[in-house]
């Protein structure tokens, strides 16, 4: 299911509307036509009322792409997976200062329905930074202005877009004797870009904190490289910042340990060895 607004196939480029989304059947003709004709969104809102807090779910992603990337180059990215590529008005023309170039959206279907606003933003934010499409439409309350043509689309035997879940939640499900503790650096160090320079060492410490957190080493590694930074890295410097997360994550449990597991060097009170 999308949202698109009925009455603006009379008045299609008013940005401001807030109210009268509805719901529409998401079939690839239906889709196609709403794309073309109206405004619409991926995100779909509590009484149509286009607010992040009244996010329901999406079972999309649409990147618009502004300046970069040409068409041929994204579609070689997504030859294989879902997708719709559409141009936007401004398509081949100069806009403000900017020479004519391609502008278009992509729209790619979810391998699962993002279900919480948090968890749509922190997708669609590592897909912008990745495929380096325009960073200002990334947030839950996004409309889509209808587009002149669709240039692409492969539906049938094609690959949904997975679907990561953001780190803080991830932490806050870890199954260990300490579940849902998280410190107030773990926290930014998984939500927030890390500079060149900082990043063996941020790996590190988060390995340590994950630890801390409860979660199992696989899961430490994992919610770490979903960091916005790490997520977008290539597969070869992944592997080497998952080194630092599970050397921070043993060396933190080799501390625990060596207290008695009573209360860690980290300060979380967990359950002490029975003596003998």
């Amino acid at each position: 299911m999308i949202s698109y607004l009925p009455e603006s196939k009379l008045r299609p480029y008013n940005g401001k509307v807030s109210t009268g989304f509805e719901e529409v059947d998401d079939s690839p003709l239906v889709l196609a036509r709403v794309i073309k004709s109206y405004t619409w969104s991926p995100i779909v809102w509590k009484g149509g009322h286009r607010l992040k807090a009244n996010f329901l779910y999406s079972d999309y992603f649409a990147l618009d792409f502004d300046k970069g990337p040409t068409i041929a180059e994204v579609l070689a990215e997504f030859r294989d997976t879902w997708h719709i590529l559409a141009t936007t008005r401004s398509h081949q023309k100069a806009k403000d200062t900017s020479p004519p170039c391609d502008r278009f959206r992509l729209i790619i279907k979810t391998v699962r329905r993002v279900s919480s606003c948090h968890e749509y933003e922190h997708n669609i934010r590592i897909l912008a930074r990745t495929y380096d499409s325009d960073p200002s439409c990334v947030d839950g309350a996004r409309i889509m202005f209808p587009s002149p043509g669709i240039v692409s689309s492969i539906f049938e035997g094609s690959y949904p877009q997975p679907v990561l879940t953001p780190p803080t939640d991830a932490v806050r499900a870890a199954p260990g004797p300490q579940l849902g503790i998280m410190s107030g650096f773990l926290s930014t160090w998984l939500t927030a870009p890390i500079e060149v320079g900082e990043r063996h060492g941020t790996a590190y410490k988060m390995g340590c904190h994950l630890e801390r957190a409860g979660t199992t080493l696989d899961q430490a590694v994992d919610i770490a490289l979903n960091n916005p930074t790490f997520a977008t890295l290539p597969i070869d410097q992944k592997s080497d910042f998952a080194r630092a997360v599970r050397n921070g994550y043993r060396k933190a449990r080799e501390e625990r340990e060596r207290a008695g597991l009573g209360t860690s060097l980290w300060g979380i009170k967990v359950q002490r060895k029975n003596p003998g």
